[in-house]
């Protein structure tokens, strides 16, 4: 709530599984098998449109998503793509969407609002080379939603408080960050969280498949 302007209600979706363990819910991951990611995109946001649609009825402006809810790119894969805009129109949100694009390897964050009408990407800063991620390239920079402008971060960026503080510098009023952690990071990555908040002066809503969601 800024003084400024009128408060925004922001909501971090955590659906309480992960994508990468499938001995944990096999039944999720029916289609999580290459050649096959577009239909497990379109499952995985079945799931987390009953979220989605959930947190907006408790008055959720902005809805963000954990990292790498698909595997691939949002904004070219006709399926997945139309799911999304159909979650956006239909809960009256915006969506702070994340995907892994298997094809380039890079990771990217997108916007979809409640028209439908969906951004262009924000990349993962930080990519984990060790597990064969690219860099995009690209600067940090914001992404308009429900009239603010975030910043984004996904995956291991939280790791460095140095990327929330620049986004606020160039403008960012909120940061997301989506993250796809496992046990052995959870707190670790909360705490960096908080820092993240504290160094950048902005909130930052973390939004993970199991561990830590929060708004910091």
């Amino acid at each position: 709530d800024e003084p400024s302007g009128p408060p925004v209600a922001v909501a971090a979706v955590q659906p309480g599984y992960d994508t990468a363990e499938e001995e944990t819910e096999p039944r999720r991951l029916r289609h999580w098998y290459a050649g096959e990611f577009n239909l497990a995109a379109r499952d995985l946001m079945r799931d987390l449109g009953g979220l989605t649609r959930r947190a907006a009825r408790e008055g959720a402006e902005i809805v963000v998503w954990p990292e790498a809810v698909t595997f691939v790119d949002l904004q070219h894969r006709r399926g997945a793509r139309a799911a999304l805009r159909r979650i956006a129109r239909d809960s009256g949100v915006t969506i702070v969407a994340p995907y892994f694009d298997r094809v380039s390897q890079t990771s990217a964050a997108i916007a979809a609002s409640p028209r439908g009408a969906l951004t262009s990407p924000r990349p993962k800063q930080r990519p984990m080379w060790f597990l064969g991620e690219r860099a995009a390239g690209a600067e940090p920079r914001t992404l308009p939603a429900a009239d603010r402008e975030l910043g984004t971060l996904l995956g291991v960026d939280v790791q460095d408080p140095s990327l929330p503080r620049t986004l606020s510098h160039v403008g960012a009023e909120i940061v997301t960050s989506s993250t796809h952690d496992w046990s052995q990071l959870a707190t670790q990555h909360r705490a960096l969280a908080a820092l993240g908040a504290k160094a950048s002066g902005a909130p930052v809503v973390k939004a993970d498949w199991r561990y830590g969601s929060a708004i910091y």
